[in-house]
């Protein structure tokens, strides 16, 4: 099974090194990767000198993240599609050889737990947590528990259920999740914390953007959710709790 790892990335070439760097570490893996560079075009020259023929660095032909990510899907010729950000890792070498081995027993959402990395202003490593939480079609309805770079499905889906919605902007993995399961496709975990999730300075306390409410206000009236605005590391922090559930 080949699979084609989607990375969107935007002015941080030097993130975007180690992101590439932990996937062609991956062993006993087909793969190919689809970085589409939707800043001033420094992540698709880095990804070219690499001079991995695996590896393909592209200008995003549309505008924003979403179109990026599109754009990546809709060139790949993988079985799979694995997301990856520019500024998250795969941290088991094996991660891609778990996705192939999965998804040959029929087609599932995979996801998988991970770590919330953070780090200060300098790109250091501060501290980590764990973030493995379970989810299920209903449970998704509430609160978003899967980490991005810990994703995969059959590259079909996209055939059957269209591309990402550009709409949506920072709410289109939400909206997948919710498109995929709403189908009747299988949400399958996968063992173990498999990737790297970076936590930026100010995640624990930002507000968001009179954008992004708007944003988050249309998932909800797409999919008729009853829920809050929450980021991973608020939905960590109230599962952690003492009265939280995971």
């Amino acid at each position: 099974m080949r699979i084609s790892v989607v990375i969107a990335t935007a002015f941080r070439p030097a993130v975007l090194t180690r992101a590439l760097a932990s996937l062609r570490s991956q062993r006993d893996a087909d793969w190919e990767a689809w970085v589409v560079d939707d800043g001033d075009g420094a992540g698709a020259e880095r990804a070219r000198a690499l001079r991995d023929p695996r590896i393909h660095g592209i200008v995003n032909p549309g505008r924003g993240q979403v179109d990026a990510r599109n754009a990546a899907i809709v060139r790949a010729e993988g079985d799979a599609i694995c997301w990856l950000d520019d500024d998250d890792w795969l941290e088991d070498a094996g991660h891609l050889r778990a996705i192939a081995d999965a998804l040959a027993g029929g087609p599932a959402l995979l996801h998988r737990g991970g770590w919330l990395v953070a780090v200060d202003d300098d790109g250091q490593e501060t501290g980590r947590d764990a973030f493995d939480l379970p989810a299920d079609a209903d449970s998704l309805r509430r609160d978003n528990t899967l980490l991005n770079p810990g994703l995969a499905y059959p590259r079909a889906l996209h055939r059957e259920l269209g591309l990402l919605d550009r709409e949506l902007d920072g709410y289109y993995d939400w909206d997948w999740y919710l498109r995929v399961t709403a189908a009747g496709v299988p949400l399958r975990q996968l063992a173990g914390l498999g990737v790297a999730y970076r936590v930026h300075p100010g995640n624990r306390s930002r507000r968001p953007s009179l954008d992004r409410e708007r944003r988050f206000a249309a998932l909800c009236a797409k999919h008729g959710l009853q829920t809050v605005m929450k980021h991973h590391v608020g939905v960590w922090l109230e599962r952690s709790a003492p009265d939280g559930s995971a």
